[in-house]
């Protein structure tokens, strides 16, 4: 299950393209792909799971769309 951060602990919205709202993270071009996971990860490693969960949700978050990531990191459809 993924798990939402708290509005109150996001970062600064990133923009991405509206074209890739409905794309899966792993299609992505690699520069965006290693953009949005690496927020991915720093949100994830705060989290209070098990080393185990975090792997899975990091999993996750790259086999998902991007507009389902967008309660977890802050991102902002240009």
């Amino acid at each position: 299950e993924w798990r939402s951060v708290p509005p109150e602990r996001m970062r600064s919205s990133y923009g991405i393209c509206k074209q890739y709202r409905y794309k899966y993270v792993c299609c992505l071009p690699v520069e965006l792909e290693q953009t949005i996971m690496t927020e991915v990860k720093k949100e994830i490693a705060s989290l209070y799971l098990s080393d185990l969960d975090k792997k899975e949700a990091i999993e996750n978050a790259n086999n998902e769309k991007v507009c389902n990531l967008a309660d977890t990191i802050n991102i902002r459809f240009v």
